[in-house]
């Protein structure tokens, strides 16, 4: 692959303030990845509040809009469950979603298709070959088929080798678990990160990039009401609805800092004796830096996995707030989780150490890129 020309990829991804950003920050990740090995990245996606198209520029990738007056998607209503939102497009929808892509595309061609949304699924992918040599799909919902050659769901499930049967072709390369993680470099650049020292009663609190219910002040009142916490990082991303209120309130209390959009994650997370965050791909994050972590789910795709990791002692799952703030979760309580595990050196270093076990540290997104870079 060294001498060969540069491979031509394409990735179908979206961020917005409903949809939040892990989607497009696990792309990224890959891209960034792939990049340095040879491959030139497109994203397409639709332009809307929160789309993070500053970031992907940022980063040097091309990028393809899809207006938001083209948008094929079918429209959603906003009283549904979290669940009747993720129902499949329809195949006519799906089929005019691809050749709306393909039309704007023109005539640009790709050795690969990557695809990360909810949305799309078999009758996409199957338009979109079209234009596209290879597909990879990256999916933990597990609930549509998928016309794909690589099917990628870095979830750590018991039924985890069954859950796709029937969805993918016989011929489809499955990558599954957190093995298969897509982190950023700086999760993998051990000579930086294992030369830092672990701060006592030092939080760091984080619940993705959007944080729509705003759980980060719930945190900084959880945090200036425990016994145990000296300092804190909290992180948010640039499309937080309520960061002038988080400022004022961090202002009030000299050991917290904010950051926003940092890009020193994996040092933030070193640095920490505890974490306080959401699910998702923050889970494996955290496991390849071997951080204890109180997890609040915020959305419903992450309570299983997160269930689970509970139970292997990885984390400890504290509520759900998917729907928003409720009854199950306040200030107060968050403090006395907080103190129960800050007072208990023996609870905290077993945490850790089953969380190392999670993630090997030679594998993820550059095993993911070797796959890749086979199949082409």
């Amino acid at each position: 692959m060294k001498n060969e020309p540069s491979l031509n990829i394409l990735c179908r991804v979206d961020a917005s303030l409903e949809i939040g950003a892990g989607h497009l920050m696990r792309c990224l990740a890959l891209a960034n990845a792939l990049n340095k090995r040879g491959a030139q990245c497109t994203f397409l996606s639709y332009k809307q509040k929160g789309d993070l198209h500053a970031l992907v520029d940022e980063q040097g990738h091309k990028r393809c809009v899809i207006s938001s007056d083209e948008q094929a998607a079918p429209a959603i209503a906003s009283d549904k469950s979290y669940s009747d939102k993720l129902i499949v497009a329809s195949q006519m929808s799906e089929e005019r979603e691809a050749q709306r892509c393909i039309q704007l595309l023109g005539k640009q061609r790709f050795d690969l298709l990557i695809v990360d949304h909810y949305h799309l699924a078999k009758t996409f992918c199957r338009s979109m070959r079209a234009i596209c040599k290879r597909i990879l799909v990256i999916d933990d919902l597990a609930n549509r088929e998928h016309d794909c050659d690589i099917l990628l769901d870095q979830n750590l499930l018991p039924n985890a080798s069954t859950r796709y049967q029937n969805l993918i072709p016989n011929a489809c390369q499955t990558l599954l678990g957190p093995q298969y993680a897509l982190l950023r470099e700086e999760f993998y650049q051990s000579k930086t990160i294992d030369s830092l020292q672990q701060e006592e009663g030092h939080l760091l609190v984080n619940f993705g990039g959007n944080d729509i219910h705003n759980l980060s002040a719930l945190c900084i009142e959880a945090m200036a009401n425990s016994k145990y916490v000296k300092s804190a990082d909290i992180v948010i991303g640039a499309n937080h609805p309520s960061l002038q209120q988080l400022k004022s309130a961090i202002s009030l209390y000299p050991g917290f800092t904010l950051h926003i959009q940092t890009k020193e994650m994996a040092r933030l997370m070193h640095k920490a004796s505890l974490m306080i965050g959401a699910g998702g791909s923050s889970h494996w994050e955290r496991c390849i830096c071997s951080l204890p972590a109180l997890i609040v789910t915020v959305a419903e795709n992450q309570v299983e996995t997160t269930r689970y990791l509970d139970s292997l002692g990885v984390c400890q799952y504290v509520a759900d707030a998917s729907d928003g703030i409720n009854n199950s979760i306040s200030a107060t309580m968050l403090a006395s989780c907080i103190d129960k595990f800050l007072s208990s050196p023996d609870l905290l270093e077993s945490m850790r150490k089953k969380a190392s076990e999670i993630v090997p540290k030679q594998a993820g997104t550059p095993l993911v890129c070797d796959t890749v870079l086979t199949l082409l």
